[in-house]
Order: structure tokens, then sequence, then C-alpha cells
């Protein structure tokens, strides 16, 4: 996934935790090493929907 996004593994499970990035989790809600997976549709569509934010708050800041 890291080739995909440019994150680390690390990174995105802190985010896939903290509900900053969507994911489908697989296993038990107890699980500590769940599976989780990405579709690359939803990831595409965050990481758009990102890259605009990003760009109006470097506008706004000029």
């Amino acid at each position: 996934m890291k080739t995909y996004t440019g994150v680390s593994n690390k990174l995105l499970y802190r985010m896939c935790k903290k509900g900053e990035i969507p994911h489908i989790r697989l296993g038990d809600k107890d699980s500590q090493k769940p599976r989780i997976i990405f579709r690359k549709s939803t990831l595409d569509k965050w990481m758009w929907e990102q890259e605009r934010l990003n760009y109006k708050e470097s506008d706004e800041v000029d």
C-alpha cells in the first residue's frame, strides 16, 4: 500500500485507528492484529479530496 499512497504502513494503521482514512477492517472486533484492506477507488476519492483541501488551505495562506 505504501507504493500506491506514498504513506508508510505504520502511518496508515495509525490513520485507520483514528478513523482518518477510509478502510475495511476484517476480523474480530477486539483483534490486536486485524486485517485491514482498502478499495483503490475509495482511496483515489479520499486522496483527491485531501489534495483539494490542501490546495484551498495553501491558497488562503498567501
